[in-house]
């Protein structure tokens, strides 16, 4: 296939890549065709994702339409090459709103880069630099597919050391940094969020005055949060309890 793509001219591939627009999802065959599009132009690809975000074809053909899959396999190692112009092209579609771009550029931005390279890192610094606050929304959006990880610390401290201290944004970093995927067992969210107080205290020490007072009330927030977590969690073993009985109730 990585032949025949090869040799195929511009309108071919035009062609091509105007009739995988009209699927209902990239399957395993559309994604193996768009790999060897993207060995050769990725931007090409990258623009293709932006027709099927920005489209109306999930009117056309359905609720079953998915403009960009929940992951990627063989696509992401080629798109990930270009991190900077990855960024530009994705930033470049944000029309302001917010909420749907974290599902949909910002989404499609970790899917190439999962692991938070240092190139893709850099770019994102550049932008929250830039004191433009629509990058630096951009930037944000980004930062909520990862979940809180560690990974993204350097740009959210960045990020608050942009933001007025009494800035709705500043909360928005709160958010990102809370975040914690799926957890398992009844006390799984008070872990979580202990972990997150672990994680956030080096900041205590930051010579930025802004990412030590943020960092300070972080934790405060935390503690609120691990507070409410073990309630819940106490309450629905009680509750429990009460409706099935103990292990020593069912034996006895």
């Amino acid at each position: 296939m990585a032949k025949i793509v090869t040799d195929m001219d511009a309108p071919v591939l035009e062609a091509v890549l105007e009739n995988l627009s009209l699927a209902k999802s990239i399957d395993y065959q559309a994604e193996q065709i768009l790999t060897c599009i993207a060995e050769r132009i990725p931007e090409k690809v990258l623009d293709f994702f932006g027709k099927r975000l920005t489209s109306n074809e999930e009117e056309n053909l359905g609720s079953g339409y998915d403009a960009v899959p929940i992951e990627f396999h063989s696509l992401r190692q080629p798109l990930s090459r270009i991190p900077e112009q990855a960024v530009d092209i994705i930033s470049g579609w944000y029309d302001g709103e917010y909420g749907l771009f974290i599902h949909r550029g910002a989404k499609l931005l970790s899917n190439i880069f999962p692991d938070f390279p240092d190139q893709f890192k850099n770019k994102l610094l550049g932008l929250v630099r830039s004191a433009n606050q629509e990058k630096q929304m951009i930037v944000m959006a980004v930062l909520r597919n990862y979940e809180g990880s560690p990974v993204t610390h350097d740009v959210c401290k960045e990020l608050v050391k942009a933001l007025d201290g009494d800035s709705r944004e500043l909360n928005e970093i709160n958010v990102i940094l809370e975040s914690t995927g799926v957890v398992h067992g009844e006390y799984g969210f008070m872990h979580a969020y202990k972990l997150k107080q672990e994680e956030i205290r080096p900041w205590l020490s930051d010579d930025d005055e802004r990412v030590r007072a943020f960092a300070q009330r972080y934790i405060t927030r935390l503690d609120a949060q691990i507070d409410w977590a073990k309630k819940q969690a106490d309450e629905e073993i009680e509750l429990r309890k009460f409706k099935y009985g103990t292990d020593e109730d069912a034996s006895g």
